[in-house]
């Protein structure tokens, strides 16, 4: 028997978790159910760590609420529960599991309330019926809700297939004590230089293994780091620029000319934030995947940058000669008795072979989703109810995240935000940029449901 509920989300972590809260109690919204197949209820991936070291990369004062009425919602609660930042800006950088804990102090109130149910289920199906759309889950029950919101997150990394299988070779990092293994003494090769490869190499230097380690991406380029802000009122006007030739000489002077004011780049790059969704959408794919091929990884490393003490730690590390960054790619890794023989080439230059114990894939999550193995959205994909994105990155959706299907129509009361709409708004990893997709589906909902009644 279909149980008949309100809303559905599809995912229970930051993006699903916020869009649930800000559901309840609205007008028209009865009972919400959650569904996350991994029970990270209010968590998700990122802030399921308990580990110290695992950092939120921007100040706790960045982060928010969940309204824009409540912009010192995250800070208010740290101080309510002690966790005193004081002055010394490197120390507003708390640990990623601290806003795991506020979110779910706010949503274990409305549990309690009977306003929003959680359940440990996979989704593996989506059907559109007379009153809204019919979910599947992976137990075979049904589930039916006017409304649908899919928050999927982030998923494993693609794998390689110049990388012959191995014990030796960690094919993503999150998984439960996944560096378990890794001895004192081992030399490590980490595939990636961003955010999840940094975490990775502070989880060996923590946990005290890996002799040296060394870091490798096209680019060799770590995430920059985060200074104090100072105010930039008068963001780059995206409107008069219109390719990505144009915006990067643009936001070059622009720098320069702040500098001399005493504005950072860091502030300007985050002024700049706001306008990058609009400005990413009007662009035609040839721009798009311009940006992709030659700026992607620079904008990435300057948009999502470190706590200042982790970038001091990462240089110590590399002038103890414990870490390397190295810039080319591999070509291939041969799997021996104690880990691999690899054949890299270096960029600028000719190949080497290194030998390394273990290999780490930290380049970061999957975005082609033709390519996941995720039930849910293979269905979607196959049955037309979706299709890929701009530049084949992620789902498509509409200016308000509404689910397209194959021919582009909107799949009314299907709703898709966080990492899935890459290829449609390019910003939207960030707790602001989610909470700002999470509004706009609320008020799309709110206002379909006023269409109906009137």
């Amino acid at each position: 028997m279909a149980k008949q509920v309100n809303v559905v989300v599809v995912g229970g972590g930051v993006a699903g978790t916020m869009t649930a809260l800000k559901l309840a109690g609205k007008p028209g919204i009865g009972r919400i159910t959650v569904l996350d197949r991994e029970g990270r209820f209010g968590r998700g991936l990122a802030y399921s760590t308990r580990k110290p070291w695992h950092r939120i990369n921007v100040p706790s004062s960045k982060m928010g609420g969940i309204d824009d009425s409540d912009p010192n919602g995250f800070a208010t609660w740290l101080s309510g529960k002690g966790h005193a930042i004081g002055s010394e800006y490197a120390k507003a950088f708390v640990p990623r599991g601290l806003y795991g804990d506020y979110l779910c102090s706010l949503l274990d109130r409305l549990l309690a309330s009977g306003a929003i149910a959680t359940r440990q289920y996979e989704a593996v199906a989506i059907e559109k019926i007379t009153q809204g759309h019919r979910v599947t889950l992976s137990n075979g029950e049904t589930i039916e809700a006017r409304f649908v919101v899919l928050c999927l997150g982030n998923h494993p990394p693609a794998g390689f297939s110049t990388i012959e299988p191995s014990r030796r070779l960690v094919p993503t990092v999150w998984a439960p004590d996944a560096l378990g293994d890794i001895g004192k003494n081992d030399s490590v090769l980490v595939i990636g230089t961003g955010a999840t490869a940094v975490d990775a190499v502070l989880d060996l230097v923590h946990q005290g293994v890996g002799r040296q380690i060394t870091m490798l991406s096209r680019r060799g380029m770590l995430p920059c780091d985060d200074v104090a802000p100072a105010p930039d009122n008068q963001p780059i006007d995206t409107e008069r620029v219109s390719t990505v030739r144009e915006l990067l000489n643009a936001l070059r002077k622009d720098v320069v000319a702040k500098a001399a004011r005493g504005i950072p780049w860091q502030s300007v790059v985050d002024s700049l934030r706001y306008k990058a969704s609009p400005f990413w959408r009007k662009l035609p794919d040839p721009e798009r995947a311009r940006f992709v091929r030659h700026a992607r990884t620079i904008w990435m490393n300057h948009r999502h940058r470190l706590a200042p003490d982790v970038t001091v730690l990462l240089a110590q590390l590399q002038k103890q000669q414990r870490l390397r960054i190295v810039a080319g790619r591999l070509v291939l890794a041969i799997a021996t008795e104690v880990g691999y023989l690899v054949s890299l080439r270096l960029r600028g230059s000719d190949s080497v072979e290194r030998e390394f114990n273990w290999i780490l894939n930290c380049v970061g999550s999957e975005e082609r989703y033709r390519r996941i193995a995720d039930r849910l959205v293979q269905s979607l994909l196959q049955s037309g109810r979706a299709r890929p994105g701009p530049l084949d990155l992620g789902l498509d959706v509409s200016p308000s995240c509404v689910l397209l299907d194959s021919e582009g129509r909107e799949q009314h009361g299907l709703y898709l935000i966080g990492p899935a709409t890459r290829g449609c708004f390019w910003e939207v990893t960030s707790v602001p940029a989610i909470r700002e997709q999470a509004t706009l589906v609320v008020t799309h909902m709110l206002s379909a449901l006023r269409t109906l009644v009137s």
